[in-house]
């Protein structure tokens, strides 16, 4: 059976792992479902253990770990699911905030799950009696995951997120008797994931089993977001009060305030607001009236379109608003955001939603695939009330603007005219995660980066963090970080920045920076290499290690990540051969500082490896045309060596 078979949305991830990653700090409790059972299980009769990969990006965001054991009752055993947000082969979302072996989005999701924002249930059928029984989840692990984080006007290399998330969560069904047993689990009603387990049982002996098939559902557009799903359920079991006024709320603060002003106060909360809060405001907020406020919300901090349900909220509410922000959002990079988005035109009104497209032939263009299904399903368009869609000018209108930026400070309102920090901020978080090399807003960016005011600088280079690599101007970000006039903290940032880029050049001066603990950029160069460092990373630090001890708390936790994620990945170790020599050849070709010993270490590395693997991929890469000569060369090279082995 193929992996790809084996998948499952990452919206509905439902796992865990009995190996915790160290990456989650905190201590492990349940969270929900009750005090975790006692171990039912004696033997692990089968086990099937991989990485799930998002389905838009292709990184792996989630590790998957599906045990049969064997029962303590004679003829019983129990399949336990899971799924887990920390793993050493877990690749962090797009930004600088998020570290490499843990997904917040992933953290994210089974936080729905646990909350009961999203309904999950699990059945196991006996194929031949075709009795079931009901699936039980616990929550296995708890704690906080670790992040970088502006503090102070410089980057904390060492935070962690100020929420503690449901790490991983087990789903387990009892299962007895000889012959197939199909254990399905579903969420919102909607079968994601079917494993069928073949049973062996005589009395005479112990029960024996094994997992014969695992089968992703992907799920309908109805199961992904459900609409007017709004009282979720708490952790104790009761119905969240939705309608009540959000704890920090004080209208007398509040009501004084313009929308500035309110996005400013709202912004506070934001950082350190969970799941189910968020709900509770955009419910409030829309009881209130305040669609432009959930409007900015889903803008300038696309995730919470989805996480928070601001598009069936503001639907529910009849704002006209919904149309046209689910347009803006069906662009944005993040896929859950656009799923969530195009769902509003389909589970909606649809006859509302073509009179819309009719009346606004630039929604069409933006689009086209909606509304011809819209044309499709023959209906006849209604009335719409909707504005007009949101263009670009209308959402970034404060970036290309020219003259002072001014602090906000403790204003309650914006005055007329000004244009201030906060806004200029808000719209570069929301440019980059909807990113578009061809916009003007594009140039925009890049010229805020040589702002007069250094933290805007700062705040720019780091939004390229967000952006797809192929796009960051990795010499102009070199260009940045080598300028010594520049404050530390922008040149900081612009090394960031350039550490996103994929590139060997960039591989090389990570790698080269580590080497001096003087370089202001020394922070980011060795908490980067714990995202992407390989053997050569471990080789050459610890062949290095600096004399201040103050420096290990940073240096320490990087070469562990390195070292847990090599050895978690290191099933097929010439699917990096090509990398690494593609970075022994630009090394030399370019007479880098580290070109003797990144090629030491890379023809030592290969040949540690299964000769025949090496034969092979080095003549493929003789073949080729992509590689360079000088990379062709060292192939050859190479194979000599390996035949006088």
């Amino acid at each position: 059976m193929s992996n790809s078979r084996m998948l499952f949305s990452a919206a509905v991830v439902l796992s865990t792992t009995l190996i915790l990653s160290p990456w989650a700090s905190g201590v492990d409790m349940p969270l929900a479902g009750g005090e975790p059972s006692p171990p039912v299980t004696t033997d692990l009769l089968h086990v099937i253990d991989y990485t799930h990969e998002d389905h838009d990006s292709g990184r792996p965001d989630a590790h998957i770990e599906i045990r049969l054991l064997r029962g303590t009752q004679p003829g019983t055993a129990s399949l336990v699911l899971g799924v887990s947000a920390v793993d050493p082969r877990i690749a962090a979302p797009p930004g600088y905030d998020s570290l490499s072996g843990t997904n917040r989005i992933t953290a994210e999701e089974l936080r729905m799950l646990v909350h009961h924002q999203r309904s999950l249930s699990g059945t196991n059928r006996d194929v031949a009696t075709g009795r079931q029984t009901a699936g039980e989840f616990t929550v296995a692990r708890v704690g906080t995951l670790p992040m970088r984080r502006l503090s102070s006007g410089s980057v904390d290399y060492l935070a962690q997120t100020s929420t503690r998330y449901p790490l991983s969560i087990e789903l387990s069904t009892k299962l007895s008797g000889n012959g197939r047993h199909v254990t399905t689990w579903s969420v919102d009603t909607e079968a994601r994931l079917k494993i069928t387990v073949e049973l062996d049982y005589h009395a005479e002996r112990p029960i024996e089993g094994r997992i014969v098939e695992v089968v992703r559902h992907d799920p309908s557009p109805h199961a992904i977001l459900p609409a007017g799903l709004f009282a979720f359920n708490t952790l104790d079991g009761s119905v969240a009060n939705l309608t009540a006024q959000p704890p920090w709320f004080d209208p007398a603060e509040w009501e004084p305030r313009d929308i500035e002003g309110r996005w400013v106060l709202l912004n506070e909360h934001l950082q350190v607001a969970t799941e189910i809060e968020g709900s509770q405001w955009v419910r409030f907020f829309a009881q209130r009236g305040e669609f432009e406020l959930l409007e900015w919300l889903a803008v300038y901090k696309p995730r919470q379109y989805y996480v928070w349900k601001i598009g069936p909220t503001l639907r529910a509410f009849g704002s006209t608003r919904a149309l046209r922000l689910a347009l803006w959002c069906a662009r944005a990079t993040d896929g859950h955001t656009m799923t969530a988005a195009n769902l509003e035109f389909s589970e909606g009104d649809p006859r509302a939603a073509l009179a819309w497209f009719n009346k606004y032939p630039e929604a069409q263009k933006q689009a086209p695939n909606m509304y011809k299904q819209l044309l499709a399903q023959k209906i006849d368009p209604s009335e719409s009330r909707s504005l007009p869609p949101l263009t670009e000018a209308d959402v970034f209108s404060h970036l290309g603007r020219t003259g002072a930026i001014e602090d906000f400070l403790d204003r309650r309102q914006a005055d007329p005219g000004k244009t201030y920090l906060h806004q200029v901020t808000r719209e570069i978080d929301g440019f980059v995660r909807r990113y578009d090399h061809a916009s003007p807003y594009a140039k925009v960016l890049a010229d805020l980066t040589h702002h007069s005011r250094p933290d805007l600088q700062q705040h720019a280079l780091l939004g390229y963090t967000f952006i797809p690599p192929e796009h960051i101007p990795r010499e102009t970000l070199s260009a940045i970080w080598h300028d010594s006039k520049r404050w530390r903290e922008v040149r900081e940032a612009a090394f960031l920045a350039y550490t996103y880029a994929k590139h060997p050049e960039v591989n090389l001066e990570v790698h080269r920076i580590a080497l001096d603990p003087l370089h202001p950029a020394w922070s980011a160069a060795v908490s980067r290499l714990g995202d992407f460092g390989d053997g050569f990373t471990i080789k050459l630090l610890e062949s290095n290690l600096p004399n201040d001890m103050s420096l290990l708390p940073l240096l320490d936790p990087a070469l562990q990540a390195i070292r847990k994620r090599l050895t978690a990945a290191g099933k097929d170790p010439m699917s990096l051969a090509q990398r690494h020599l593609e970075r022994a050849a630009y090394a030399r070709e370019h007479q880098h500082v580290l070109a003797d010993r990144v090629y030491a270490w890379t023809v030592a590395w290969l040949l540690t490896q299964e000769p025949v693997h090496v034969e092979k991929k080095m003549r493929t890469i003789i073949d080729s045309l992509g590689p360079s000569q000088t990379m062709r060369d060292m192939a050859a090279g190479i194979l000599m060596l390996v035949a006088r082995k």
